[in-house]
């Protein structure tokens, strides 16, 4: 054997011995100093959160799904914003022309227990918007032959709830017509509470010049017309048409009328006067009161109640004959003004001051509280015709 192979036979032989190998380390020797580890579950990493923003997905984007808190307790309720809805959303004011064609289409239906539902609305939407059409229409259906008397009877309603002088223009045409129409008692009723209706919680002294002009007006022997109108002028209260009615009771404004027809006034104006309630005719009324009314202009035979049957009116001052004693500053009148300022002290709750001035004649004793009226004596020159001292 040659001595390279033999070398080479002995380098192998060693290796063995050893656990050498020309091709690497073997396995089994040297044995292991540290026994091997058991193996190890090894968990698996969760995948990243995906990343804040808009995703793409099927070529749009979507937006990314909100981190969810955990709850540690009661959720607490997120604050209420105000709503304030767009303009476009909310539904337009109905204007009287709208409320007014449902009112025609209620009519047509003869659906009568709703109309006085919307006479309310109707009426409080021609105090607001004047609709000079509307008026026309209504005019026209209480001319219409073929409309009934009940839902003729609820335009009237209609005009008393509005209380506007368009209304109460058309009330007093229908007046005017007498006994001939079927709606002449509810117009005249209705003018006489027309000064009652306080809309806007106020006296609507705006109602008093057509009043006044129906009031000066012939209304010949239509005795109802005029305590209806009477009334209303009280009702309203205006200065102006308080003073028409105490210049009627002088004598001071007979105008054209016939001695039988101003009597018919002074008669209604007499026992109306007295109920007034709107405080803004009480320096009307103070001025009435003794001396504190102007010396009589005329009057005379206007103011005579000594013709048959006016003795057969009631007042709520007096019941005795009404006589020649209507003149400015008189007994009488200082009387009506006197009890007109007790009814509007009553009515509005408050106490009125009302100077004690004595007139001629006219005997004042005692002093005045707050809102007292001043007494009246008649002494034997100033007494009532027809009355003890006359």
């Amino acid at each position: 054997m040659k001595p390279a192979r033999a070398i080479r036979l002995k380098i192998a032989a060693v290796a063995a011995l050893l656990g050498l190998a020309a091709g690497g380390v073997g396995t089994s020797w040297p044995p292991p100093l540290i026994a091997p580890a058991a193996p190890v579950a090894v968990k698996a990493r969760p995948s990243p959160a995906p990343a804040q923003g808009p995703l793409r997905s099927a070529g749009r984007l979507e937006p990314a799904p909100r981190p969810q808190r955990a709850a540690s307790g009661p959720a607490e309720p997120a604050p209420k914003l105000a709503e304030h809805p767009p303009e476009q959303a909310r539904e337009p004011e109905a204007t009287p022309a709208d409320l007014w064609r449902h009112w025609q289409r209620l009519l047509s239906r003869q659906a009568f227990q709703q109309i006085p539902i919307l006479n309310a609305l109707l009426a409080e939407s021609l105090r607001s918007h004047d609709d000079p059409a509307v008026y026309r229409e209504i005019a026209e259906l209480l001319e219409h032959p073929e409309i009934s008397l009940q839902a003729k009877s609820l335009l009237i309603d209609l005009l008393g709830e509005a209380a506007t002088p368009e209304a109460l223009e058309l009330l007093l045409e229908i007046a005017r017509q007498g006994g001939q129409s079927p709606l002449y008692g509810p117009s005249l009723n209705t003018i006489s509470h027309i000064g009652d209706n306080h809309w806007g919680g106020r006296f609507h002294e705006e109602l008093s010049g057509l009043l006044e002009s129906a009031w000066v007006a012939d209304l010949g022997d239509d005795t109802p017309l005029v305590r209806a109108v009477a009334r209303a002028l009280v009702g309203v209260g205006a200065p102006a048409g308080i003073q028409l009615l105490l210049d009627t009771l002088t004598g001071r404004n007979s105008g054209g009328d016939s001695r039988e027809s101003f009597r018919r006034k002074q008669i209604a104006a007499f026992q109306e006067v007295p109920k007034v309630s709107n405080p803004a005719a009480i320096p009307v009324l103070v001025a009435n009161l003794p001396g504190g009314g102007k010396p009589a202009a005329g009057g005379g035979e206007a103011a005579d109640f000594g013709a048959a049957g006016s003795d057969a009116v009631e007042s709520p001052l007096i019941q005795a004959p009404l006589e020649p004693a209507f003149s400015p500053g008189s007994p009488m009148i200082a009387s009506i003004a006197g009890k007109a300022i007790e009814n509007i002290d009553s009515a509005n709750k408050h106490s009125l001051e009302v100077p004690a001035v004595p007139g001629p004649g006219v005997a004042v004793t005692g002093s005045l509280e707050p809102g007292e009226v001043a007494p009246v004596t008649d002494t034997p020159d100033t007494a009532v015709a027809g009355q003890p001292g006359h």
